[in-house]
Parts: structure tokens; C-alpha cells; sequence
């Protein structure tokens, strides 16, 4: 007994003292040991001799290859040239508070167009901020920057280019000469160059002497490299190149695990040596070449469908899931993906490689931008049930515009689950009053709350119509996304008289002492950057209730909003207000600086008040 005892306390005192060495050499569960690696695996779709690239698929799927080439995936990446260009390279000129941007074009040797962006600094004009046509020969010599464009990213709403520094005040091995993105794009619809920062959320805009502070002209940019960033989602390109890269990797429902080494030597080449650690892994993209590690430029047929090899040259099934004697997807829960295009998860995993953007969110875990609708969709009600591909056709190009009128084939995917709500009488039952009847599903359950690329677009992420987190907050709900001029406890006691549901407010909520106020103007005057935009956006939407021209004052001030893009989106609102073409050029300069903005738009108000005096 006594010497049991003391193996038992010297058992104890060795695991106290090892366990934490032992914690320190847990397994990443993403790495398979290479016992795990299923030789008897021949299917595989990840590695770059699996890709086989869309012309291979036109062979035998002429139809869908025809509708793909007029998808805006296949133009998300385009070499530059007139087709492919669609900013105004036409000596256009956009004029900043410290300076100039001249966007020209010329030709090269080989009489091909090339597409420059040559910075000013310093130019002294009182039109500070206007873009206007220009005489390029009249640009101040030599210019403090000048880029080349090398590809362009978009085609639909706006413009931006991926290019490269030939002439600027960094040393020569500066990034800043390597292909990035470049700091000014192109925004279709007001037909103006802005800087890309006015293209998302960033934050009130940086001030020195009261005038804001513009990269590339005042401020060195800061250039992210385009093999990390725009290459990954913009293109085609092995998916054995996004494994260990989180925001790439996609199939949220699974861990992808792979035998890391032994998928290292098969990526290692003369050209590019993979070490088999996750650290290199993750930083893979800095190492490839677009030029000669990318499938296609822009988004093909292997970016949804993975390496098509086996199916095109060996007549075997095409498979969804990623599949590799070196991977294996396992269950995070008891989601488990099944390879069939019919399966919502499996569906979902596919596009979330890519529409899974890092963006600010609502209290209620949904984008407040794009780019992450995959991620929305999979955090709402119906992941398990639907997938992108029930409401877009992946092959063609959305029918509706942006902020468009619903498409019933949309609506009618609720259906498929909800069949109790198939007829009319049900569907009016459901939305709770008669002057209701012109909803549909989305509008209470994917309301207008997103900020798209230049519209307010439906979240994706299949909600209750009002939800405790947001009211809480004083954040968004779909209820008060059509009447701006209730108050949350209207809300509130509509949801419980109308559906019976009931939310009761709390004194420690945040929106608490406001709860008797239009949500309306509160949204108008909030902190919160998105709110302010969102609301200004909504009061110029049809399915309003309240008047926009009683708001019209606030409205316009958004031009004047310390965030850049509420300026812009202002700008939309502002002529939707006043029955203006999106083109007329504004009295107020979003660009200009904040005391000039507030200038201009007195000075545009006196006038109104001086004509409707008369």
C-alpha cells in the first residue's frame, strides 16, 4: 500500500510538470499526420495540374462557357486595354486640396495603349476637388508620382486598377514599384475618379490645417501587394494555394486538414520552394507568379468547381468538395458536407472562399458591407436548408440592378421550405397587416441594411424581422427600415400586437432613453458612420413611409459627412431628392475640404431659400 502511494504522488507530480510542455505541442487540427495520407485516393482537384482552365470545360459545356464570358467573374481581373478599361483615361483630371491626379493614356512601343495616373502636388486652384476635362499639357513638370495601370478589378458599378509606381520618391526596392492597388478608381454611376479611399469605410478622414490628408499626394500610400490581396478572390488559381489561408479556405461547416509536407514537396518547383509549416502557408501568395501560377485572370470555371482534370480528361464525376489523398474535410458539428451541388452547405463552402470579406458588423453578427454575403448567409437562419446558388445562377450575371425590385424566383425559394405560406391568404396572414400586403419574404427577413458597391442592398444573413441585439443597440431592424418616422417602442408594440412576439425594453439598453424618438433621425445622427449612411439612403427608397423631403436638410448635410464614402452615397440621395441625373455635377465638392463643404453648402441653401422666397 505504501509503495503504491508513492508511485500514484510521483505519477501526479510528473504529469503536473509535463502537462504544459504537452499543451505547447498540440497539433494544429488543420495538419494530418502523414500516417492519415489515403494513398488509395486517385480523385484529385486541389493541386495545380488539376486545372485544366475554360476552355477545356467549353468543349463538352458550350452553353454555360458562353454565359460565363458575360459574367462580371470572368472580368473581375482584365489585362488593360480599350475593352477592358472603362474609366476615364481621357486627360481627366481630379482636383484635390493639395493637389492633382491627371489620368491619360498613351502608347507604348509596340503601339498599345497604356493607361497612367500622374500625381501633382501642390497645385494652387480654387476649384479644389472639381473633376473636370483638362489639357494634361498644362500639368505641372515633372509629376511627384506616376503609375502605370497593369490590370483592372471590376466592371459593373465602379473601376479599380492594380498597377505599378515608375516615378517616385521611394527607392528603387520600395513595394511601392511592384504590381498594388492603385490609390484612385473610377465610380460609374457619378461618372468621377475619387480616391479609393472614398470607395469604403475607413473612418472620418484625416485633417492637417483643416484640410484633409490625401495618399499618394501628401502622405506616402500604403501599398498592399496584389499576389495578397486582389489575386486571391479576383482569379483563378489552385485551391491547394488557399489550404492554412484562413480568409481563402472557405467550407466553414469543415477543417480542412491536410499532410502538410508531403503537399509542400508536390506545390515545390524550381521556381518557388514550399516549406511544410502553416507560417508558410499563410504567406504562399507572396511567393507565386501571376503570370504563371494563376489558372486564368478573373474568375473561371475551376474557382467553383475546383481542378476539372479528372472530369475532362479522364470522364470521372466532377466533385465540389476539395479532394486530395493529402486532405480531408472534417465535421465542425453534425453539418456534414455532402458532394452534391444540391446541398446547401457544401454550396455555401464553395463561395465562402471568396464572399467572406473582413467588414465592420451589426450587433446581430451581419455585415454592414459587402463582400461577405457567404458569411451572412451562413450565420442566419436557413444556412443548413439553402445556398447561394438557389438565388443566383453562378453562370450568369444578376438580372435585377443593385437595390433593384425583388425577383420573385427569390421569393419563391422560400416557399420551397415554407410551404404553408404558398398561398396569398397565408402570405397576408403572416405579414400581420393589410397594408403589409405588398411585402414579400425579403423585406422582413433580408432587409435593406447592407451598404453594397453604390447601393443599399438586403443583408444575407436570413434574420427575424427585429431582433433583441440591434433594438438594444439602437442599431437596425426591417420595421423601421420602412417607417424611419416611428420610434423603436412603436416597433416594439407592433410585434408583439401584430405577431405576438414580445421584446421588452431594458434600462440597461444603450437606446434606451431614446426609445420614443423616429428612429428615423436617430439613425441620421448617430456615431455609428454605417447608421448615418443607411438612413439617408432609406428616406430616398419608395417603400418609405415618412416624407424624405422633411429630412431634406440633414440629407444634403451627409455631404459633408467626416466619412468618405457617406459623402458619396450622399451624393445618390441627394440627387435622388431632387429628381437630378446621377451625373449633374453637385454645388457641393464631396472632395473638397470640410470647411469648404460647409461653405458650399450655406451657399447653396441661401439660394434655395432665395428662389422660393421669390
Amino acid at each position: 500500500m505504501i509503495a503504491v502511494a508513492v508511485v500514484s504522488t510521483l505519477s501526479i507530480v510528473s504529469f503536473v510538470n509535463i502537462a504544459p510542455r504537452a499543451q505547447a505541442r498540440k497539433v494544429d487540427p488543420r495538419v494530418l499526420s502523414e500516417s492519415e495520407i489515403d494513398h488509395s485516393i486517385s480523385y484529385s482537384n486541389i493541386l495545380p495540374n488539376d486545372y485544366v482552365g475554360p476552355q477545356a470545360c467549353a468543349e463538352c459545356h458550350q452553353e454555360q462557357y458562353n454565359d460565363w464570358k458575360t459574367h462580371p467573374h470572368s472580368c473581375m481581373n482584365q489585362l488593360p486595354d480599350a475593352e477592358s478599361v472603362k474609366g476615364d483615361f481621357s486627360n481627366r483630371q481630379l482636383n484635390l486640396p493639395t493637389g492633382k491626379v491627371v489620368f491619360q493614356t498613351e502608347l507604348d512601343e509596340h503601339g498599345q495603349p497604356l493607361y497612367k495616373m500622374l500625381v501633382y502636388r501642390n497645385v494652387d486652384n480654387p476649384s479644389a476637388g472639381d473633376d473636370t476635362d483638362v489639357d494634361a499639357a498644362n500639368s505641372l513638370t515633372p509629376p511627384y508620382r506616376e503609375y502605370k495601370v497593369t490590370k483592372t478589378v471590376g466592371s459593373r458599378y465602379i473601376q479599380s486598377y492594380i498597377g505599378k509606381q515608375i516615378r517616385g520618391p521611394e527607392p528603387a526596392d520600395h513595394d511601392i514599384y511592384r504590381e498594388h492597388k492603385l490609390p484612385f478608381g473610377y465610380w460609374f454611376k457619378i461618372d468621377q475618379w475619387l480616391p479609393e479611399i472614398y470607395f469604403n469605410t475607413h473612418g472620418n478622414e484625416q485633417l492637417e490645417k483643416g484640410v484633409a490628408v490625401t495618399k499618394s499626394i501628401d502622405i506616402e500610400p500604403r501599398v498592399v501587394p496584389y499576389t495578397e490581396n486582389c489575386m486571391n478572390c479576383h482569379n483563378t488559381l489552385s485551391y491547394a494555394y488557399r489550404i492554412f489561408h484562413q480568409p481563402y479556405v472557405g467550407f466553414p461547416d469543415a477543417v480542412v486538414a491536410s499532410s502538410i509536407e508531403s503537399l509542400a514537396k508536390e506545390l515545390s518547383n524550381d521556381r518557388m520552394q514550399v516549406e511544410g509549416t502553416i507560417r508558410d502557408f499563410n504567406q504562399l501568395n507572396q511567393k507565386l507568379d501571376p503570370e504563371k501560377d494563376l489558372v486564368t485572370l478573373g474568375i473561371s470555371c475551376e474557382s467553383c468547381h475546383l481542378g476539372g482534370r479528372e472530369h475532362a480528361k479522364h470522364e470521372r464525376q466532377i466533385k465540389f468538395l476539395p479532394t486530395s489523398r493529402y486532405i480531408k474535410l472534417k465535421p465542425k458539428s453534425t453539418t456534414r458536407l455532402i458532394e452534391s451541388r444540391a446541398h446547401g452547405p457544401t454550396m455555401l463552402g464553395t463561395c465562402t472562399q471568396c464572399h467572406t470579406g473582413e467588414v465592420a458588423v451589426y450587433p446581430n453578427g451581419a455585415g454592414k458591407g459587402n463582400t461577405r454575403e457567404a458569411r451572412d448567409l451562413h450565420g442566419g437562419h436557413c444556412a443548413s436548408q439553402i445556398s447561394c446558388n438557389n438565388c443566383h445562377d453562378p453562370h450568369k450575371g444578376t438580372p435585377t440592378p443593385s437595390g433593384g425590385p425583388v425577383n420573385l424566383a427569390h421569393t419563391n425559394q422560400c416557399i420551397q421550405c415554407h410551404e404553408h405560406f404558398s398561398s396569398e391568404e397565408s402570405q397576408l396572414q403572416h405579414a400581420g397587416f393589410k397594408q403589409h400586403q405588398d411585402l414579400n419574404c425579403l423585406d422582413c427577413h433580408m432587409p435593406r441594411y447592407t451598404r453594397g458597391i453604390d447601393e443599399l442592398i438586403r443583408t444575407h444573413r436570413i434574420c427575424d424581422p427585429v431582433e433583441e441585439s440591434m433594438v438594444s443597440q439602437g442599431s437596425a431592424n426591417a420595421c423601421n427600415a420602412c417607417h424611419l418616422d416611428k420610434s423603436t417602442r412603436w416597433t416594439l408594440d407592433h410585434l408583439e400586437k401584430g405577431w405576438g412576439k414580445k421584446i421588452a425594453p431594458q434600462s440597461n439598453w444603450p437606446s434606451y432613453a431614446k426609445l420614443d424618438q423616429p428612429v428615423g433621425e436617430l439613425w441620421l445622427q448617430s456615431e455609428d458612420s454605417h447608421l448615418r449612411l443607411m438612413a439617408g439612403q432609406l428616406y430616398l427608397r419608395p417603400e418609405n413611409t415618412g416624407d424624405p423631403t422633411s429630412k431634406r436638410d440633414q440629407i444634403i448635410e451627409q455631404l459633408n459627412d467626416p466619412e468618405r464614402i457617406n459623402r458619396v452615397f450622399a451624393s445618390f440621395a441627394v440627387k435622388r431628392l431632387f429628381g437630378w441625373p446621377m451625373k449633374k455635377k453637385l454645388p457641393v465638392n464631396i472632395t473638397a475640404s470640410p470647411t469648404t463643404r460647409q461653405t458650399q453648402i450655406h451657399d447653396w441653401s441661401q439660394k434655395r431659400n432665395s428662389r422660393s422666397e421669390k
